[in-house]
């Protein structure tokens, strides 16, 4: 029988207190969107990670930060990057 991944007691206590003080989740397709616009504001660039995989590099409150996308939120941004992005509400 396989065995289930469970989430660590940190990453759920993490979990609950990111619900409790209301954190949205976002998906995939929202912050791939998101990322797009920021890259042509020059507010994120796209740095090479060194497994060959890429990054975005972003500055936030005085510090750098680096957001590996999920292979859903790379598809996603693929996607847009040739078909264009959705509609601005």
């Amino acid at each position: 029988m396989a065995k289930k991944n469970k989430k660590s007691a940190l990453a759920s206590a993490a979990s609950r207190k990111l619900e409790r003080i209301g954190v949205p989740k976002i998906d995939p397709e929202e912050f791939a969107h998101y990322m797009l616009h920021a890259e042509e504001r020059g507010e994120a660039t796209r740095i090479e990670n060194e497994d060959g995989t890429w990054a975005w590099q972003v500055q936030h409150e005085g510090k750098t930060q680096t957001l590996t996308p999920s292979p859903e939120v790379i598809e996603a941004f693929e996607r847009m990057l040739h078909e264009g992005h959705p509609a601005h509400d």
